[in-house]
């Protein structure tokens, strides 16, 4: 497909609706993960043991945390996107 097709492409899907762009994207994201078979209960194994990291790292001191309050601080002041 060439440059200029996919430009159109995204030129037409930006003119649709926000709940259209959204399952367009939703569908898009979809098509990238379909090569990819993996096992649920290994999926959860593996956000068990990144979860049991994380609070072992924040409880030892050896995380950088940021206040809730400057979270959304810093969310509030970036520039809206269309």
């Amino acid at each position: 497909m060439s440059s200029s097709t996919v430009e159109r492409l995204q030129a037409e899907a930006l003119e649709l609706p926000v709940p259209d762009r959204a399952r367009l994207a939703h569908r898009l994201l979809e098509s990238l993960d379909e090569d990819v078979v993996e096992d649920p209960s290994e999926v959860a194994r593996a956000w068990e043991a990144e979860i049991k990291s994380r609070v072992e790292e924040y409880r030892a001191g050896r995380s950088q945390t940021t206040p809730v309050s400057q979270v959304f601080e810093k969310a509030r002041s970036r520039p809206k996107s269309r």
